[in-house]
C-alpha cells in the first residue's frame, strides 16, 4: 500500500500522512520544505512504524509543467493520492488581479492536475486506487473577500467531478473534500478560538476512513463544518 500526498509537511497534509502511516501505508510526501518533510518521515518512523518505506520529494507544485519530470516508485497494489497543496488569498471580484489569479490557479488547480496526470498510469495499474482533492467550503460556496481564491476552489471542484465520472468505470474512487476553517498555522496570530476550529487531524481520519470502505462504496464529496465556531 502507498500514499503520494502533496503540501504533507504542515496542516492537512501532515495529518493526512500521520493517519495513513498509521493505516500501514508507504508514503510519498510532496513539499517545498526538504527539512520539514524530513521531521515528518523521522516522527513517524520514531513514533509510529520503522518500518514504512517514506521518500521526501522537495519540489515547488507550482511548477506543473515539471511535474512529469518526478522521480516516483508508484508500483503498488494499492494506490493513494492526497492532492493537497494549495494556497489562500484575500481579494474582491470587483478588483481581480488577473496574474493573481492565475497563481491561484496553478497552485489550486493545476498542480492538482498535472500530479493526477503522472500518477493516472499507475493509479490505473493498481488494483485498488483512491484519489482525494482537498479544496474548501469556498468551492461551494463563493466568498466575496476571497474571490480568486473561490473561482480557483470552484474550478478544482469541476475537474474533480468530471474526472470522478471518467475513472470510476475503471474502478478508481475520486473524493473531494470541502472544510471549512481548520486549525492550521495559516491562523497563527489571529485572534479566533483554535480550539472550535476543524482541527487537520480531523481531516486526516477523514481520509484514512476511505481506504477502509468495500470496493464498491464511493464517497463523492464530503462537506466539514466546525460545529459552532463563527469568524468574527
Amino acid at each position: 500500500m502507498k500514499a503520494i500526498i502533496s503540501g504533507a509537511s504542515k496542516g492537512i497534509g501532515r495529518a493526512s500522512a500521520i493517519a495513513l502511516a498509521k493505516e500501514g501505508f508507504d508514503l510519498i510526501l510532496i513539499s517545498r520544505n526538504e527539512s520539514d518533510l524530513q521531521e515528518l518521515s523521522d516522527h513517524i518512523h520514531e513514533a509510529l512504524n520503522p518500518n514504512l518505506d517514506i521518500s521526501c520529494i522537495a519540489f515547488d507544485m507550482t511548477n506543473s509543467e515539471e511535474i512529469q519530470d518526478l522521480k516516483m516508485d508508484l508500483d503498488s497494489e494499492r494506490l493513494v493520492l492526497v492532492n493537497n497543496v494549495g494556497s489562500y488569498m484575500n481579494d474582491n471580484a470587483s478588483s481581480i488581479d488577473l496574474n493573481e489569479l492565475e497563481r491561484m490557479l496553478s497552485i489550486n488547480l493545476k498542480s492538482s492536475i498535472e500530479l493526477t496526470k503522472k500518477c493516472l498510469p499507475s493509479l490505473r495499474k493498481a488494483k485498488r486506487s483512491l484519489v482525494v482533492n482537498i479544496s474548501s467550503i469556498n468551492g461551494l460556496d463563493a466568498d466575496h473577500i476571497a474571490a480568486s481564491y473561490s473561482i480557483s476552489k470552484h474550478a478544482l471542484r469541476a475537474w474533480n467531478n468530471a474526472l470522478r465520472e471518467e475513472v470510476r468505470k475503471e474502478g478508481i474512487k475520486v473524493t473531494a473534500l470541502y472544510p471549512g476553517p481548520v486549525n492550521t498555522r495559516s491562523w497563527d496570530g489571529m485572534d479566533v478560538d483554535h480550539e472550535a476550529m476543524i482541527q487537520a487531524e480531523d481531516i486526516g481520519e477523514i481520509i484514512a476512513s476511505l481506504t477502509k470502505l468495500s470496493d464498491w462504496a464511493l464517497v463523492e464529496e464530503v462537506k466539514i463544518n466546525p460545529l459552532q465556531f463563527k469568524l468574527s
